[in-house]
């Protein structure tokens, strides 16, 4: 029997016998519309995990707190888990210098820490998206050998810079 259902990571209505159908145990089927989507979700929510794992073990937390997650809840849904991931990882420095500040409490030193992710989530979103491209290009062979330069100069993420300690005086850091 043909029905429609939902697909679970796209939220498309599509008929079942189309559908990729993944059985959990727990539940009834869950729809998506391809093994892409299916594969994709798998990794975003992965992402999202280590993202969780990450900023409790920054902030020296047994477990992430609610807030804390609706806070990186909102920067994975705004930009991608992916680049949130990368961001964090890049600018692991800057968050561990920003939480040795005394903060009178944990709404201000949440929004400390978002502002230091946001305003240098930005090159990390351009270098990921262009080598995202150049891998497409390299995959249906389009690519020449002059772009491939290019955009292996252009978004090298070791060129961005990620920690603060290189501005600082020694004063400041002890």
């Amino acid at each position: 029997m043909v029905r429609k259902v939902k697909c679970k990571y796209c939220e498309r209505e599509i008929t079942n016998d189309k559908a990729f159908r993944f059985i959990n145990n727990k539940e009834k089927p869950i729809y998506y519309c391809n093994e892409a989507e299916f594969i994709e979700s798998l990794k975003q929510k992965s992402n999202r995990e280590e993202i969780y794992k990450l900023m409790s073990d920054l902030l020296r937390y047994e477990f992430l707190t609610p807030i804390w997650k609706k806070c990186m809840n909102e920067f994975i849904e705004k930009y991608n888990s992916e680049i949130v991931r990368e961001t964090i990882l890049k600018f692991k420095n800057n968050i561990v210098y920003g939480l040795n500040k005394n903060f009178e409490n944990e709404f201000i030193k949440m929004r400390y820490i978002k502002a230091i992710i946001e305003n240098n989530i930005e090159p990390i979103k351009k270098s990921i998206e262009i080598l995202k491209t150049r891998d497409e290009k390299i995959k249906n062979e389009t690519l020449t050998t002059n772009e491939l330069y290019d955009t292996g100069a252009i978004c090298d993420l070791s060129k961005i810079k990620s920690n603060i300690l290189e501005f600082l005086k020694d004063s400041d850091v002890n």
